[in-house]
């Protein structure tokens, strides 16, 4: 797994430690267990915004802008609209019933790990521009969590069109 130091995350911005019980009542409302790597990453930093944001996907650059945290809104107010449990219970209709969604990406899409086959989640980009009432179908980002921390870039790594080499 990578270091999670290496993704630069911005200093501060963790929405705390992670609390089992929060957690195991968060899987039974998404209905799925989360993937071990996603929930040590979790445990070393339970969500907020990083520096190496920038994600390759399909010849395009989505900007992750943060990581969901996973946080009682009880014990932690400030940040209880970044928890996915919340964010799930806001699109969950709309996102379908295998994704669970874990990281926002600028302008108001989601990361989602994606429980549709047996296994490791993969990770996919569902795009909010659905219409109500409907379900879009999610682009294919990463075949694991892990391999999408890899391919996290800083902005100085990415490449932009009619810009440099």
């Amino acid at each position: 797994m990578i270091d999670v130091s290496t993704l630069a995350f911005i200093p501060g911005t963790s929405a705390g430690p992670l609390d089992p019980q929060w957690v195991e009542h968060t899987q039974r409302l998404v209905g799925h267990a989360f993937d071990p790597e996603y929930l040590a990453f979790m445990g070393r930093q339970n969500g907020g915004p990083l520096r190496r944001r920038y994600l390759p996907v399909n010849g395009n650059v989505k900007v992750v802008e943060r990581f969901l945290c996973l946080v009682d809104p009880r014990a932690n107010p400030a940040e209880a609209i970044y928890d996915v449990g919340a964010v799930w219970s806001l699109i969950g209709a709309r996102i379908g019933p295998s994704r669970v969604p874990f990281a926002v990406l600028f302008p108001g899409d989601f990361l989602c790990f994606d429980h549709g086959r047996p296994g490791p989640p993969s990770v996919v980009w569902w795009k909010h521009e659905a219409r109500p009432g409907a379900t879009s179908e999610p682009i294919p980002v990463a075949p694991s969590f892990t391999a999408l921390l890899d391919a996290l870039r800083l902005e100085s790594e990415v490449a932009r069109p009619g810009v440099g080499a």
